[in-house]
């Protein structure tokens, strides 16, 4: 497992790694923008400036399990970072699965207050907002990255739950690991009272994209700009240096697979306007 942390700013490593702990098998990467001349630490990658979310998150993927967490949460222990990867591991369906949130998070499943049915992991047919959500292997070996022509704030999130809700695959969220969010620092910092217009100009691009018939999943495949993309060709995971996954091969055999290509269909008809909103 990789535990992904992404970040404007190189100031949050201590903090966040003081206010966290992560299981010994798990990798953890900080993704920050540079810093004048100061290079980086040992689990490090610096970005791209400037700061683009979707893009700082691809630089850091491999084709493990990525624990997705932004700049600012508490509260997440070893035990809870297990416990999520052996919920995802019981139902290899399950694609992006996350923890209930004390604090900021729009999605209302998510949040502490909500009562989630008793049982495994609640499967939602819409999207979590990515605060702390482990992201399967799997997943990312089908889809790729996420889109980066959202430059802006929000919706990058919305857009790859609706990518791998309709090749298949489930989204959940659990009340068996909870986290606290007080809002991120990174896009506090460079947003300030921004942050709305910054949200709209994603909400608008999402819509240009996903308001048209939902496609057939070889097609729908295709529309993820990060799998021809130039940054792709220069991630590195691992301390192997093995490449990061961004090859097109597997998401062709995946999306053309017949049982994949039924269930998303079911799952079009079963839901026209699913996570549409």
């Amino acid at each position: 497992m990789r535990v992904l942390v992404l970040s404007k700013y190189n100031d949050i490593w201590e903090n966040f790694t003081r206010k966290n702990s992560f299981p010994s098998h798990a990798e953890v990467v900080l993704v920050r923008d540079p810093n004048g001349d100061i290079p980086p630490h040992p689990g490090e990658i610096i970005g791209i400036p400037p700061f683009i979310y979707a893009r700082n998150v691809n630089l850091g993927l491999c084709d493990d399990n990525i624990l997705l967490c932004n700049d600012d949460i508490e509260g997440l222990t070893a035990e809870g970072v297990n416990t999520l990867e052996h919920l995802m591991n019981q139902n290899l369906k399950t694609a992006i699965l996350a923890p209930q949130v004390e604090g900021l998070v729009c999605c209302e499943e998510q949040r502490v207050e909500t009562k989630l049915p008793d049982g495994p992991p609640h499967v939602i047919n819409h999207n979590v907002a990515f605060v702390c959500t482990l992201i399967s292997g799997l997943i990312v070996r089908i889809l790729g990255g996420l889109d980066e022509r959202f430059i802006g704030y929000g919706y990058d999130d919305t857009d790859y739950c609706h990518r791998a809700f309709y090749a298949g695959f489930d989204i959940a969220i659990t009340d068996k690991v909870k986290i606290k969010h007080k809002g991120s620092i990174s896009f506090t910092r460079k947003y300030g009272n921004k942050l709305e217009n910054e949200s709209q100009s994603n909400r608008r691009l999402f819509d240009a994209k996903w308001n048209v018939p939902i496609p057939i999943p070889s097609d729908w495949v295709y529309r993820n700009p990060v799998k021809d993309s130039n940054v792709s060709e220069h991630v590195r995971c691992g301390d192997n240096g093995s490449e990061g996954v961004r090859s097109t091969k597997r998401a062709d055999e995946d999306s053309n697979d017949p049982a994949r290509v039924d269930d998303a269909r079911g799952r079009r008809a079963a839901n026209p306007g699913a996570l549409l909103h």
